[in-house]
């Protein structure tokens, strides 16, 4: 297939991943990064992305997405290898280890001492991809002692980029041609919010995942306020419905990996978003031992959080 091959290698007709040696033990990225630090990191990651995002649709427009099955089950296509490799050779030149979901993930005892490291999904929304559907994006995030800190998210079949960091803000481009540019980045015309208070609630659930517990908070809101409205999206574009204003809670409760997750975390705090484990008041912590989340929840603000869950 044409495209990009960085990242990976292509041998005639054959490409040949490009995967980093894992298990180096960096300090942390100073914790109390300053905006410089936040901002370099952020547009190393942004210019990741949106390269990943140009192949992730070459293979997206071909008939045959060459899907397999992971060991739990899970789709798995070339494309989310390959994107993979592409980031990952992009995000090796930091210095800093990196969880890739379809990377060679170091066992616990080797990254549990990780300071800083970046946690990449190649393309988060598999099946999204595989059925065709746009709703599937390239996430990258960055965490330093266990808190997450800066996150990426490019939904290239749309076009839709967001990107944030707490002290910096969160932001969202429409792109085309999978280019940005860098005057535009940080630019406050771009600039997204955390949606205000308003009488009305909009909850933002899974598109295929609306499972009992879900749908049993939905009615509980709705017993208490008659402006209900639910929006369903795939990925972590869920995430990014709560940075840009459009809803107002977004709970989950099944647990899924950190990879899912971290981008869209770090955009919807540095959006000015509530996020925290589902009692509305524990912090979610990265580098866990299974790498899977705990059971969270997603508020427009603390208000809301104390004022409508009640769990």
């Amino acid at each position: 297939m044409p495209g990009l091959t960085v990242g990976a290698e292509r041998i005639g007709q054959q490409f040949m991943l490009v995967l980093p040696v894992l298990g180096r033990v960096n300090t942390v990225f100073n914790t109390a990064m300053d905006e410089s630090q936040y901002t370099d990191m952020l547009k190393l990651a942004i210019d990741a992305s949106l390269e990943a995002g140009q192949l992730a649709m070459e293979y997206f427009l071909e008939k045959d997405k060459d899907v397999k099955l992971k060991k739990d089950l899970s789709p798995v296509t070339e494309a989310d290898k390959m994107v993979g490799a592409l980031i990952t050779g992009r995000l090796l030149g930091t210095g800093f280890n990196l969880i890739n979901e379809e990377g060679e993930i170091p066992e616990y005892e080797v990254r549990k001492n990780w300071g800083t490291f970046w946690v990449i999904d190649p393309i988060d929304g598999t099946k999204e991809f595989i059925r065709g559907h746009n709703d599937f994006t390239v996430n990258i995030a960055l965490v330093a002692g266990r808190h997450v800190k800066l996150g990426v998210i490019y939904a290239p079949a749309s076009g839709e980029l967001y990107y944030g960091a707490a002290p910096l803000g969160a932001y969202k481009h429409s792109v085309k041609g999978h280019v940005i540019d860098n005057q535009d980045i940080l630019n406050d015309r771009f600039r997204i919010f955390a949606r205000k208070e308003t009488d009305g609630i909009t909850i933002v659930a899974s598109r295929f995942h609306l499972d009992y517990k879900t749908m049993q908070f939905i009615r509980q809101i709705r017993k208490n306020n008659s402006k209900v409205e639910v929006l369903q999206r795939g990925s972590s574009l869920k995430f990014c419905l709560m940075a840009e204003g459009l809803a107002s809670l977004y709970p989950r409760f099944s647990r899924i990996k950190e990879w899912d997750i971290a981008a869209g975390h770090a955009i919807a705090e540095a959006a000015g978003c509530y996020v925290s484990q589902i009692d509305g008041c524990s912090p979610i912590l990265y580098n866990s031992k299974s790498l899977k989340t705990p059971l969270y929840i997603v508020a427009n603000s603390e208000y809301t959080m104390k004022k409508w869950v009640v769990i």
